[in-house]
């Protein structure tokens, strides 16, 4: 048996194991918390944008909001302790992660570890930025207005 300093980096095991990580992270049910913080946050932000745009009398563009979202301590805050929450219990230690050790090496497992929290993030941010975009997608504009 090959000691796991010598084993070799196994790109397709990686995708693999880090996928279904992330559709074990995807219906978690703690993904409710991340649908809860979306009514804080379109009080704070949404609103007043609308009711801002609705008295100037001019649209605002899209991407304005998911920018305004993140244009403040307090929110980014919520929105790191929200993902922290929803990170907190991954990697999953169930019974089978000693077999996937085993088998891909430990190299190979962090580097499985780093992939998952890196496509975990990219999602978590894009998803704040979608949804805050189509909440007002009908009053904004997509093009330079």
């Amino acid at each position: 048996m090959r000691r796991d300093s010598v084993r070799k980096i196994n790109g397709r095991g990686i995708l693999l194991v880090a996928g279904s990580e992330y559709v074990r992270w995807v219906v978690n049910p703690k993904m409710f918390v991340f649908a809860a913080i979306f009514l804080p946050l379109r009080d704070m932000v949404v609103l007043p944008m609308l009711q801002a745009s609705e008295r100037m009398g001019s649209p605002l563009g899209i991407l304005e909001y998911g920018i305004a979202t993140m244009n403040s301590l307090l929110r980014v805050v919520l929105l790191t302790l929200t993902y922290l929450l929803l990170i907190s219990s991954f990697p999953t230690l169930d019974g089978n992660v000693l077999f996937y050790i085993t088998r891909m090496g430990r190299r190979n497992w962090i580097l499985r570890e780093m992939l998952f929290h890196v496509i975990s993030a990219v999602t978590y941010s894009l998803l704040i930025t979608v949804v805050s975009a189509a909440q007002t997608a009908v009053q904004s504009f997509w093009a330079n207005g």
